[in-house]
């Protein structure tokens, strides 16, 4: 218990700082990239010119909060988040210095708020971390109009060089959505879904299919 609260605190601290400074442009082997700064993790990000979002940095309770937002329009592309495990409201302690977390980058395609979730093994010990291994991944349509469904869901995690224990986790994820759309609904729903983005995807008797395609990845480093 008393690790657990040593490290909340030491988290805690850190997230103050962030507070000032939540995003920042780096180069990352001849890439330009939005760095998305939280207590224990860094994500690189590569799916928007930094030179037209902000990062905005808040914390829930245990929870890290950045959401990715257009200077221009102020619309939320993108929410990350990082929050350690917990177990009757404190902090699961895996082994000596060890911690689970979890990790999500939630974004929006035509409409439909996608997440992915990876958890991790972080071992922290003073101002060294590394993750020890990857818990698991999962990814999933958490808000959608109705009749759509993910095809071909594709996502996963690894240290880098396939390698643990490991200081920068790589990961992707893609799969295609699909809306279902009956034709006696009539022409102008037809018309909605191509006006967001979606292709003709075929038609089966009654029904035709409009399908959009995502594909994402990003590395997130421990410094």
């Amino acid at each position: 218990m008393k690790k657990a609260r040593r490290f909340l605190a030491l988290i805690c601290s850190m997230a103050l700082v962030l507070t000032l400074v939540p995003g920042k442009v780096q180069a990352h082997e001849g890439k330009q990239e939005l760095d998305v700064n939280f207590a224990a993790f860094r994500f690189a990000v590569e799916d928007y010119n930094p030179d037209n979002v902000s990062v905005e940095y808040s914390r829930d309770g245990l929870t890290e909060i950045s959401i990715i937002r257009d200077i221009k329009s102020g619309e939320i592309l993108e929410t990350i988040t990082v929050a350690p495990d917990k177990s009757s409201s404190q902090i699961k302690v895996l082994s000596r210095n060890t911690y689970p977390y979890v990790m999500t980058r939630s974004s929006t395609h035509a409409g439909v708020e996608v997440v992915l979730t990876i958890s991790v093994e972080l071992y922290s010990n003073g101002s060294f971390r590394q993750v020890n291994g990857i818990n698991y991944t999962n990814l999933k349509i958490e808000t959608a109009m109705s009749g759509i469904v993910l095809e071909n869901p594709a996502h996963a995690a690894w240290g880098k060089n396939y390698q643990y224990p490991a200081t920068e986790v790589l990961y992707s994820y893609d799969g295609t959505l699909c809306a279902k759309v009956d034709t006696s609904s009539g022409l102008n729903i037809n018309v909605d879904f191509l006006g967001l983005g979606f292709s003709f995807g075929g038609q089966v008797g009654t029904t035709t299919y409009y399908r959009l395609s995502f594909v994402r990845d990003g590395t997130i480093y421990m410094y």
